[in-house]
């Protein structure tokens, strides 16, 4: 059995909405490059959105925190949140922005980005 990763309720919808935009993007430049990929374009990412979406709308159907991600696909997942927490500050509740944070600091990557703060 993977190991859990625990997504508090107040967070998952604002996860899940990540992963999404993530996907989009990397379906997009696909499309758009083809075979011709840029540097920073792997299409074998566009397979782990979609696990990673798969099981975040399953945990959040049933109302679970627990997931079932680890490892690369998990580190992928947790890079889009704090891009999704600049872009979203304005619209983000303390507590949602506390539970993201707690998301983030799970399992944060190697080349982990600093977590944005809410503007005072």
């Amino acid at each position: 059995m993977e190991p859990l990763f625990i997504v508090p309720l107040a967070a998952m919808p604002h996860v899940i909405v990540a992963a999404e935009v993530e996907l989009a993007r990397l379906v997009a430049v696909q499309r758009a490059v083809g075979d011709d990929w840029p540097a920073d374009f792997d299409p074998n990412d566009i397979p782990m959105f979609m696990i990673a979406l798969k099981e975040l709308r399953l945990a959040n159907s049933t109302q679970t925190e627990e997931v079932f991600l680890s490892g690369k696909i998990l580190w992928f997942l947790l890079d889009t949140l704090p891009d999704y927490v600049r872009a979203n500050n304005n619209t983000l509740s303390s507590q949602e922005y506390a539970a993201l944070k707690r998301v983030y600091a799970q399992q944060v990557p190697a080349r982990a980005k600093r977590f944005p703060f809410p503007e005072q």
